[in-house]
């Protein structure tokens, strides 16, 4: 049986951007956050340093990192995000050996009068190594920017006010890249993006809320390619998740509401299909809300899945549970970075969340999720490559 361990509120780091590093034999995650600078996590020892260098014209704490590199005990990172009617590129250098970090440069790469707030950055997509793609809020207009030169193109996918979700969901094909949309609008279908084509294509909805694709991780299994597609952020309404191949067919289907207990099922803040078992099945973590109100008024779950090959539901575990608090992001959650999924540190058989805890009028109560997987580890022929694979 799956035993886990949370170590929670070591303290507030926003919405979490992270590269995991190992250096000197410890596990650390270098977090991102544009105005406060970087953080320093220990991982084991969950312990956070904070080791500033935040960007004095920063709008926001969110970004997207664009890149990484890694050079003995230097980490360099380039991050995009948001200033006051602009996009702008910013390298930061972390020494881990010193535990210190500096905002290299900070150079604007986009203006516009219509980025006014985080709303037109938080669901924004990288397609590397150039191509930026920013949903404009109470739009239908997408973005398509030139991260080198700056140079722009619209998109108006006729959404209206109701403004477009790009995700991290997509396929290259010989005919164009294909990538999962979702929309403001409750009840709705997903959407299929043709980014070059220019055409949405209506797919089927997932549920009562939204439909929200960069929810949680696509799954990477040998050449073998998949998104699983939700919805949410509706009080009061349920929502499932659909397993789709790369052709955009419906291959499988999880009903949260079958296990959970509660009475909405909300996976806002995220989930994994981490691992695929020997008999052909997998391994899922799973976040849920209880959206039963728009403030503190909400049930969080952590929940620990066995999937059947047709992922129909072999067994699960509740990992961990707090009330009344308004969301949890554990995962890729919705209008986070690439970089927030799930470490798999090989050395010590263990699945290690970094996630966040909200507290609406107070902010994010950062908390360290350890999932061990001894017991589960003989089952386990591959791991999810949508995740950071330590070791």
């Amino acid at each position: 049986m799956v035993t886990s361990k949370i170590i929670t509120d070591i303290g507030n780091i926003g919405i979490l951007s992270l590269v995991p590093v190992v250096y000197k034999g410890k596990l650390y995650a270098i977090v991102v956050n544009a105005k406060s600078g970087i953080s320093l996590v220990d991982i084991y020892e969950a312990k956070v340093t904070n080791l500033g260098a935040g960007c004095a014209n920063a709008l926001h704490d969110l970004v997207r990192i664009l890149d990484f590199k890694i050079k003995g005990s230097t980490v360099k990172l380039y991050v995009i995000h948001i200033h006051s009617g602009a996009f702008a590129l910013g390298e930061w250098e972390v020494a881990l050996d010193t535990k210190s970090a500096s905002l290299v440069s900070d150079t604007e790469f986009y203006t516009g009068t219509w980025v006014d707030e985080v709303g037109d950055f938080a669901t924004s997509v990288i397609i590397p190594p150039r191509l930026f793609l920013a949903p404009e809020k109470n739009t239908g207009n997408i973005h398509y920017i030139d991260i080198l030169d700056g140079t722009e193109d619209v998109y108006d996918t006729g959404f209206g006010t109701y403004f477009p979700f790009p995700s991290f969901k997509y396929v290259i094909k010989r005919s164009d890249i294909y990538m999962c949309l979702g929309r403001h609008l409750a009840g709705d279908p997903w959407y299929v993006l043709a980014v070059y084509g220019k055409t949405v294509t209506a797919k089927e909805s997932t549920g009562g809320g939204s439909p929200r694709p960069p929810i949680g991780c696509s799954m990477y299994f040998g050449n073998d390619i998949k998104f699983p597609i939700t919805s949410g952020a509706v009080t009061g309404s349920s929502n499932d998740i659909y397993i789709y191949d790369t052709n955009f067919d419906r291959v499988g289907s999880i009903d949260p509401g079958a296990f959970t207990g509660t009475t909405y099922q909300d996976p806002y803040g995220g989930f994994s299909i981490f691992a695929k078992k020997t008999d052909g099945g997998y391994y899922m973590i799973l976040s849920n809300i209880d959206r039963v109100g728009t403030g503190n008024d909400n049930t969080l779950q952590i929940w620990f899945i066995e999937l059947g090959s047709d992922f129909s539901i072999v067994s699960t575990t509740k990992l961990y549970e707090i009330s009344p608090y308004y969301e949890i992001y554990l995962c890729r959650p919705h209008a986070t970075d690439w970089t927030q999924r799930p470490i798999i540190d090989i050395r010590n058989k263990m699945l290690i969340c970094l996630g966040s805890v909200i507290e609406s009028g107070v902010g994010h109560h950062t908390f360290i999720l350890y999932v061990d997987l001894k017991d589960e580890w003989t089952n386990i022929a591959e791991f999810n490559k949508d995740s950071w694979i330590i070791g």
